[in-house]
């Protein structure tokens, strides 16, 4: 005589399901014999509806964990519908405290990450890229009487001052252009 477990003709159980119960006895509700967990990590963001053109599927970007480590994480969805935040402990009535529309956006971590569980981390998105500029630290830059910026170059062991317009600013470099604002300067930077 065969048990419910499948040792006689045809399968009563599958790998999903644990059987139990001796001969002739029912196995009763299927049961699961193996769990398992996603392995992939997850970082949620929320962003402002005005800085969804920030994020697409697959891009890559920077994320700073709690310990200071940067690993890469890849944005696996974008939410298409902006939801209401909800207000924050100790925040008035009548809409004080900047109750804010927001879109989710899930990024999969690209390497395994240990005590992570909810954690905050920090993403970095590029909001805009320059190519082909003059940049230099933000500290060689002067201000002006006149409300604008120059930089002081080194030229002929004399100090030159160089009026310029400022650019993006990203990483502590600034982009500038001006007369005389040319690649292979010695600038002074300011203390």
């Amino acid at each position: 005589m065969a048990d419910s477990c499948g040792q006689g003709e045809g399968d009563a159980c599958s790998g999903e399901a644990s059987c139990a119960g001796g001969e002739g006895e029912s196995a009763g509700a299927a049961e699961p014999v193996l769990s398992t967990t996603p392995t992939q990590q997850l970082v949620q963001l929320k962003l402002k509806p005005d800085e969804q053109q920030l994020v697409r599927v697959g891009l890559s970007a920077p994320v700073t964990l709690p310990s200071g480590d940067v690993v890469r994480g890849r944005v696996i969805e974008v939410g298409s519908v902006a939801s209401e935040a909800s207000k924050g402990a100790g925040e008035g009535a009548g809409g004080e405290g900047g109750e804010s529309a927001t879109i989710p956006v899930t990024l999969e971590l690209e390497h395994t990450v240990a005590h992570l569980d909810q954690a905050p981390v920090s993403v970095e998105l590029l909001k805009a890229v320059r190519r082909d500029v003059l940049a230099v630290t933000a500290t060689a830059l002067i201000a002006t009487a006149g409300g604008g910026y120059a930089i002081e170059a080194l030229e002929q062991g004399r100090r030159v001052p160089l009026p310029v317009r400022t650019g993006m600013f990203a990483d502590g470099y600034v982009q500038v252009e001006g007369a005389g604002v040319q690649e292979g300067l010695t600038l002074l930077e300011s203390e």
